[in-house]
């Protein structure tokens, strides 16, 4: 058999190597053509190398999807038509319907009113859409988190009177129209083209109200208290919107502690309060730097007028009873207070003049008493700390010492651990539980763990007093070692009994 020359072999490996290198060549210069494009913002042209087919054109997205909702909404109309045609669609995607509430917070009052006025079977519309979505726990996606877009939607739905019984009268009447009964518009608010006009004259069947608009809200309403209040808060611009927040948080502390899903815990309370303080300064501000102003005025009045004295004098008043209200229901494993911005807002209060007279003295003693224990609790964390201190410092399986540091922090008289915070639970059983301690001493902690946990219960009226995780595994695990010991022992018995009558 002849050989191959070493000329044509290299040359035939040359040449496999050329078109190897060649087809690389090609498809980076398609990777370029097609990031060159994408960053001109044109077209993207992808030709197939090896058929040489033509391109296919693909648009490329140069704007976000909250982007292009943003700038589709220029009036009520074009939001009814978005509404209108992505219903069955797009609004049955959550990311779609957060970019929609997105786009449409802090849009003109005017536009929202409207819509609200001339376009009552779409807000009806989107209500039951909200509905479904964020209180679906099954199906293609699981419970929505409803963002503080959202809830500005439906407040504003509220201002606009979507929640009277008289606003959904008209629509109530006419739940059994159809759509070609109605005026078509586009998405762009235009009016309908030709083709439109003949597809939109076969009527199709508008979806019936399963409920009210006044229930829709109420419902929705009650998903996320907290969400909702907080929304509340933040879209708060004079004193009077300050009031109502306050009068709901008070609501709020009064049926705090309740076994209920409306109540708020103390932590989320403390952080209401703080909340609605810090937003009642920054109220007060625009007030006092607003007041009186006018084309020619050169200087802002430094006084405001009586009625925005009082309404802020009850938003304070209610805020020092609902600061009262939580810390009276306090665990005394939380030592948090919401009491330093409260007192920040009292003195700017006081010395800016917006305080009724007479009742500056009265606000300063609440203020003093509220840091008074505030600085008691403040010695309570240092002495929490000091313990956790301590007990991490004890050496790993010394019963001795560790019996020595848990009969210090055993209150007899109050029944439980002092301090009892979740570090220094945690702590306590991470000690009673390491390698080298007898049954007895570790069972002597987990009986001492839940006579605590059953007197933080009863001193917590709020019902949210509960064992740290480390404290909970080590009390369970001793309980199930504790009662396999008297299976085993009855299993004994019962053997020696057996064997005593045959």
């Amino acid at each position: 058999m002849a050989s191959v020359p070493a000329e044509a072999a290299r040359g035939h490996g040359d040449a496999g190597r050329g078109m190897r290198k060649t087809k690389r060549t090609a498809s980076t210069k398609s990777i370029r053509r097609k990031r060159q494009a994408g960053n001109d913002g044109a077209d993207v042209c992808q030709a197939d190398s090896h058929t040489g087919e033509p391109p296919v054109a693909k648009k490329i997205r140069t704007q976000s999807q909250f982007t292009e909702l943003r700038l589709s909404i220029k009036n009520a109309s074009s939001v009814a038509a978005l509404i209108q045609h992505n219903l069955s669609t797009k609004l049955r995607t959550p990311r779609w319907v957060n970019s929609f509430f997105q786009a449409m917070s802090n849009c003109p009052e005017d536009l929202f009113a409207t819509l609200c006025r001339e376009y009552k079977r779409e807000v009806c519309l989107m209500l039951e859409r909200m509905l479904e979505l964020y209180t679906n726990s099954g199906g293609a996606h699981m419970q929505m988190k409803m963002l503080p877009a959202a809830h500005e939607f439906i407040i504003r739905c509220e201002q606009n009177g979507v929640r009277k019984n008289e606003w959904s009268t008209d629509i109530l009447e006419k739940d059994g129209a159809t759509e070609g009964d109605q005026t078509n518009v586009t998405v762009d608010g235009k009016a309908p083209s030709s083709q439109s006009a003949v597809d939109a004259v076969t009527p199709k069947a508008v979806p019936l109200l399963v409920l009210s608009p006044r229930d829709l809200i109420k419902k929705i309403a009650a998903i996320d208290p907290r969400g909702r209040l907080e929304r509340l808060i933040e879209m708060s611009t004079t004193v009077l919107d300050l009031h109502k927040c306050a009068n709901r948080l008070l609501k709020k502390s009064e049926t705090a502690g309740a076994e209920s899903e409306k109540s708020l815990d103390y932590a989320t309370m403390c952080q209401l309060i703080g909340k609605l303080a810090s937003k009642a300064r920054r109220v007060c501000e625009v007030v006092l730097r607003d007041k009186g102003l006018s084309s020619d005025a050169l200087e802002v009045p430094k006084n405001c007028s009586s009625e925005d004295i009082e309404t802020l004098d009850a938003v304070l008043e209610s805020l020092l009873i609902i600061t009262r209200h939580t810390i009276a229901r306090r665990s005394p494993a939380n030592p948090k207070q919401p009491v330093a911005r409260l007192g920040h807002l009292v003195r700017w209060c006081s010395s800016h003049g917006f305080i009724m007279e007479g009742k500056t003295q009265k606000y300063q003693e609440a203020l003093q008493s509220l840091d008074e224990q505030a600085s008691l609790d403040l010695r309570t964390l240092e002495g929490q700390l000091e313990a956790v201190l301590i007990l991490k410092g004890l050496p790993p399986g010394d019963e001795r010492a560790a019996q020595k540091e848990l009969e210090k922090l055993w209150n007899d008289s109050l029944g439980r651990y002092d301090p009892c915070s979740v570090d220094v639970l945690s702590s306590i059983a991470v000690v009673a539980g390491a390698d080298g301690m007898s049954e007895d001493f570790r069972s002597l902690v987990a009986k001492r763990l839940m006579r605590t946990h059953k007197q933080l219960e009863s001193e917590c009226q709020d019902g949210t007093a509960r064992l740290p995780r480390r404290a909970l595994n080590f009390v369970l695990a001793q309980q199930s070692r504790e009662k396999q010991k008297i299976v085993k022992r009855m299993l004994a018995e019962e053997g020696h009994v057996t064997e005593r009558e045959s």
